[in-house]
């Protein structure tokens, strides 16, 4: 069965995914996230500059970012060790009964393990190597009454549920399209309206949030279009007819993408 694996973000591996997320911090991008970036660092104007400009992240990029990572990861040293803790523990309840489920619904070999690295530097995420990225809540440092802390980590256990299954969606989607192509390149198939990147963010709704299996984990409340997903009503709207008739998952996947695939 798989497994995630839990870890506190070092500054290296910050590093790393500010480089794969600095296009979040172009215009452009701002726009279709309500003007918020992936990024919670504040990074200084050229390093920002040589950021955005690189093509790969060099040693001396990395440092740079490291720096800055590592000031950041320090303020909260004591909080995102307690957190992850109480994140993973939480997780291990749901663990088996998600990966089963994913399972049954998408027909690919599911890895051995994925790993989960907590951090208050950049969005929460997914990323090559069956990586994901968890943002710290700040309201962990409060005293929250039993409840309330229950809530929240329902809402974290969707958020890290959400990455993870991008992570085998695309793993499926490769093998269905035959196209070893990036996240950046597939999420370019399409328009503006209407793409590739929408679909993939749209599956959450229909496997995870709409998912009976799920409710008893307190997903089925959560409404993703508060979270920048603005849109997310027009393409299920959309997307949904496909979803109920569909035989299988590829052939949902087939038809979703007709046209533009």
């Amino acid at each position: 069965m798989s497994k995630i694996r839990f870890e506190v973000a070092s500054s290296d591996k910050i590093a790393e995914f500010i480089f794969d997320l600095k296009d979040s911090l172009k215009e452009e991008a701002l726009k279709q996230r309500s003007g918020s970036s992936c990024i919670f660092v504040q990074i200084e104007p050229e390093i920002k500059t040589e950021l955005l400009n690189a093509e790969r992240l060099t040693v001396e990029l990395k440092e740079k970012l490291k720096k800055i990572a590592e000031k950041k990861l320090n303020e909260k040293e004591k909080e995102l060790k307690d957190f992850k803790k109480e994140v993973e523990d939480y997780w291990r309840e749901i663990e088996e009964n998600y990966f089963e489920e994913i399972q049954k619904n998408i027909p690919i070999s599911l890895e051995k393990e994925y790993i989960c690295y907590i951090n208050n530097c950049v969005v929460s995420s997914y990323f090559n190597n069956n990586e994901i990225s968890l943002t710290y809540f700040e309201e962990f440092s409060r005293l929250l009454k039993k409840e309330e802390k229950k809530k929240l980590l329902s809402e974290i256990s969707f958020i890290i549920a959400e990455e993870v299954l991008h992570l085998i969606y695309f793993k499926y989607w490769k093998k269905i399209f035959n196209l070893n192509l990036t996240y950046d390149k597939i999420f370019d198939i399409g328009t503006d309206d209407y793409s590739a990147w929408h679909i993939a963010e749209i599956i959450p709704e229909f496997l995870l949030v709409q998912n009976s299996h799920f409710k008893k984990f307190g997903w089925g409340g959560i409404d993703r279009s508060k979270r920048g997903y603005f849109w997310i009503p027009k393409i299920k709207e959309k997307l949904g007819p496909l979803w109920k008739s569909k035989k299988n998952f590829k052939d949902f996947l087939t038809k979703a993408h007709r046209g533009i695939v």
